[in-house]
């Protein structure tokens, strides 16, 4: 009888343990970070590296939070007027306004893109709104911008993969039709 209860202790002890590690895995994300995700994707080298630029890397790659990120592709990039570039990259300013511009591509949370659809509107870690909208062929968009891959999981959030550059207001408004700038508040 004794050795009974000593074997049924036993058993609790490392069904108790067994409990206990898998609520702390629970707890861990499991795989790559939003930066690491948008780094595995061969076209969005020009993002990675100006996430880097910025220090935003070490934010982004908090293991203890959840991202959602719009990850512009490098054409997407090449393809900002050449003033908006310069002002982004090259100017006294950029300093100031590439990491406003880089937060209004990311959401603090974990959201997909048929959550985003729902939404509809969403405020940015920036501050400023991006705006969520179902196309006719049942793709997403964020401020007019199509996401060509969506829903890419990683362990601290969920990437999207975008042909076009988001601007806050904060940029002066650009001509070109796959740059868009944020529109005021939604009332």
């Amino acid at each position: 009888m004794r050795r009974m209860v000593c074997v049924q202790l036993c058993v609790l002890a490392l069904l108790a343990l067994a409990a206990l590690s898998g609520i702390a895995a629970a707890q861990e994300p499991q795989g790559a970070t939003v930066v690491e995700c948008a780094a595995a994707q061969e076209n969005i080298t020009t993002l990675v590296s100006l996430v880097d630029r910025t220090g935003l890397n070490e934010t982004l790659s908090d293991e203890t939070a959840n991202f959602t990120l719009f990850a512009p592709t490098d054409d997407a990039f090449a393809q900002l007027p050449p003033d908006v570039d310069e002002l982004l990259i090259n100017s006294t300013d950029s300093e100031v306004l590439l990491p406003e511009v880089l937060l209004y591509h990311v959401i603090e949370g974990t959201y997909s893109s048929s959550d985003l659809v729902e939404i509809g509107v969403i405020e940015s870690m920036q501050g400023e709104h991006l705006v969520f909208n179902s196309t006719m062929d049942g793709n997403m968009t964020v401020n007019e911008v199509n996401v060509t891959t969506p829903d890419i999981p990683c362990g601290n959030g969920v990437v999207h993969v975008i042909e076009g550059v988001v601007l806050p207001s904060i940029i002066p408004q650009a001509s070109d039709e796959n740059v868009t700038a944020a529109d005021e508040s939604p009332a």
